[in-house]
């Protein structure tokens, strides 16, 4: 679109115009296109190169009977996006919002140089230095900034899977798991592509292993403070508040520090239990990572990771515990 628009003004008539058009409807239908994807709209998927990644989903099932109510914890796998560039959270918020502050820039060049044309050296100078001083460097940044390599990928640590098997394990052996209740642990793939594998989970199971579940998704677990998730931004909806209020309640018992997550920025691509929200399953997440990336972590008060994972899974069971024996009139769950 950058290199059309350039050579728009190797001809100051019609075919300039046309030209500057062309490279503004090429910005419009990326930057359509990219929004799309990353808020994992389906419309265009199709363009992208098909990729194979797995769900996995392992069950325990009542020992007698129909499973009558289904508690799924669930995680995801797969890794977040990488950066070419190594420099602090911080830093690489402020090139990226600049680059995408410069779009709409680069759109009212493209406009104005096919409405009002070129009658002076004046304008032309405008509408070719401001651009290539501003769009073009913002251009580049963001090609370096977001990063698909294997090798520039931040890796998932695995500890919201580990989490969420240990809860399953904690529940059997300790035999808390009701009659004709059912406990699944699923770990889901392409979170960070649109949660495309909740969806895909959902397609799959929806009106057998989700029916009556409630889903208690693990999240991050990396560093800085607890949170729950409050809100889901695609979908533009809140997320289950009895359920919230459980996940509060047990952070409070158990002492740990846990805030509803208020933070619509960080989480614009949403959660992934969205997709089970916006079917009508009841679903809460809690996970440990800042999202904000003005957060800032005191390194002398950080708790070491050891700590936080066992924090982690003290909290999802007993916030399984509870969403187990959330209407059960007689149990053998103590707290």
């Amino acid at each position: 679109s950058l290199i059309v628009y350039f050579l728009s003004f190797s001809s100051k008539g019609a075919a300039g115009i046309v030209l500057s058009l062309i490279s503004l409807l090429v910005a419009l239908a990326g930057g359509i296109i990219a929004i799309s994807l990353f808020l994992g709209k389906s419309a265009f998927e199709p363009l992208l190169k098909k990729k194979i990644s797995y769900n996995v989903l392992s069950s325990i099932e009542p020992k007698s009977g129909n499973a009558e109510k289904t508690l799924l914890i669930t995680s995801s796998y797969d890794s977040k996006y990488g950066s070419g560039l190594k420099m602090p959270k911080k830093a690489l918020f402020w090139i990226l919002a600049v680059s995408i502050c410069s779009f709409p820039l680069f759109l009212l060049f493209a406009l104005l140089r096919a409405a009002v044309g070129i009658s002076t050296t004046a304008s032309l100078a405008s509408f070719i230095v401001i651009p290539l001083a501003i769009c073009v460097p913002s251009a580049v940044m963001l090609i370096f900034i977001v990063s698909l390599s294997k090798s520039k990928v931040e890796e998932n640590n695995s500890l919201s899977t580990a989490i969420a098997l240990a809860t399953a394990r904690y529940l059997i052996d300790e035999n808390k798991i009701p009659e004709n209740t059912r406990v699944a642990v699923a770990s889901f793939a392409a979170d960070k592509a649109g949660h495309d594998g909740v969806k895909a989970f959902c397609d799959l199971h929806e009106g057998g292993l989700l029916s009556n579940a409630v889903v208690l998704h693990i999240g991050d677990i990396v560093r800085g403070s607890y949170y729950v998730a409050k809100f889901d931004v695609p979908s533009r909806r809140d997320f289950d508040s009895s359920l919230i209020s459980t996940v509060m309640e047990k952070g409070a018992e158990l002492g740990i520090d846990i805030k509803e997550c208020e933070e619509k920025f960080g989480a614009v691509d949403g959660f992934a239990i969205g997709e089970f929200a916006k079917r009508g399953i009841p679903a809460v997440s809690f996970f440990c990572d800042e999202l904000s990336p003005f957060a800032e972590i005191d390194e002398t008060l950080q708790e070491d990771i050891n700590t936080t994972v066992q924090k982690a899974f003290k909290l999802s069971r007993e916030t399984a515990l509870a969403m187990l024996y959330s209407d059960a009139k007689e149990s053998n769950y103590e707290g």
